[in-house]
């Protein structure tokens, strides 16, 4: 049995086989669809029903877990002599990892001879899972857990999510575009190409139609493989589950002749809910191989 425990928030949108392959426990983020409901992501509220919300025009909200839902969580596996190591979404997108380490904080007065490493995974969904599966293939050959959890940034550092939406009034309604930026793009039919690296959501192009903004998802991350795909996860993602990341694999593989060689992801609320139930893309990670 390993001596440590992997832990994640909900907003890495680990699928199943890699929770399952790894034994990775979720935190799950709250999400709020009408106002009114305060529903566990995942736990009390699945993906399809977020999504079909979404698609119904209702505006979905998250909020982070609690420091209590981390101390609950961690608890038992200290009590059975285990460290601990917690991926959470990148501090430029909330506060979970500061939830998560005064969490760790108040726990290590009980627990002072177990290492509890709250880590910044600098990423989100599906980049998010990519950096998680990472530090735990990392574990599983035998690194130091303190190893590990410092090389997180030089993962981060080389992953990226290349994407699109369909309607940009979500990006507008979360802040990251304007109102009138939002209407006039809807109106031309103008589909921006975004990368999310670094936790950093940046435009990389405008481009007007959706066969052509995919066209251009593929292209850029071509540019990103820099021509050694082998070294290299690659995965299709998108809010609308497999019929999304299906379409966008075909697309990738025509496009470049690569084929994808990681778990799809579905886009969960904590990230859907500010790009809306159309964003589709492709993410991708250096093997930590060839960053060691």
């Amino acid at each position: 049995m390993p001596s440590y425990k992997i832990f994640a928030d909900s907003a890495g949108d680990l699928s199943d086989n890699l929770i399952k392959k790894y034994d990775i426990s979720v935190i799950p983020y709250y999400v709020t669809i009408n106002g009114k409901d305060y529903l566990k992501e995942g736990v009390d509220i699945s993906q399809d029903e977020i999504f079909d919300a979404q698609v119904s025009g209702v505006f979905t909200k998250t909020s982070l877990p609690a420091i209590d839902d981390y101390i609950s969580a961690f608890r038992p596996y200290l009590e059975e002599g285990k460290d601990i190591i917690c991926y959470c979404l990148s501090q430029k997108l909330s506060g979970s990892v500061q939830s998560g380490t005064n969490a760790a904080n108040m726990l290590k007065e009980e627990f002072p001879d177990r290492k509890i490493l709250v880590v910044d995974s600098k990423q989100a969904t599906s980049g998010q899972a990519l950096v998680i599966a990472e530090g735990a293939r990392m574990l599983e050959n035998g690194f130091d857990i303190e190893k590990v959890a410092e090389m997180t940034d030089t993962l981060a550092a080389n992953s990226t999510i290349k994407f699109i939406v369909d309607d940009l009034i979500h990006l507008q309604k979360g802040g990251r575009l304007g109102k009138a930026a939002a209407l006039i793009g809807t109106i031309l039919n103008i589909k921006p190409v975004l990368s999310l690296t670094d936790a950093e959501v940046m435009p990389v192009m405008k481009v007007r139609g959706r066969k052509k903004a995919l066209d251009a998802v593929c292209k850029e991350m071509e540019k990103f493989l820099n021509q050694e795909p082998e070294k290299y996860w690659l995965l299709t993602t998108s809010c609308n589950g497999a019929e999304g990341w299906e379409e966008m694999h075909q697309i990738f593989v025509k496009n470049t002749g690569i084929e994808p060689n990681f778990d799809s992801i579905r886009v969960g609320a904590t990230i859907g809910t500010h790009t809306g139930p159309t964003a589709i893309g492709v993410a991708a990670i250096k093997k930590y191989e060839y960053l060691i």
